[in-house]
């Protein structure tokens, strides 16, 4: 957690996929209420349950009253758009 900013942060490895979902699971459940950031600037390749899951995450926890934003690199941003859940972990249709 970085403790200047309240924020916990989750790296995300190169490789996410599906079968990967259980230990991304693990990191999130880490994590403390109020902001937490995505760090996506690694992701080469994303899995559809990973993505999915993610989208899950951040509409729970943003609905618990917490923040997440996401950094994401261009491999993860075209993943996303082709899954059709750029918008809904971006916050922006890309």
């Amino acid at each position: 957690m970085d403790v200047e900013t309240n924020t916990d942060t989750v790296t995300l490895d190169a490789r996410m996929a599906s079968h990967s979902v259980d230990q991304l699971l693990d990191r999130l459940k880490q994590t403390k209420p109020g902001t937490v950031h995505i760090d996506g600037l690694q992701v080469r390749t994303m899995g559809a349950r990973a993505a999915e899951f993610l989208c899950r995450f951040k509409l729970s926890h943003e609905a618990q009253g917490g923040t997440v934003t996401c950094a994401a690199s261009a491999d993860l941003c075209d993943d996303l758009r082709i899954l059709g859940l750029d918008l809904q972990l971006l916050g922006k249709d890309l």
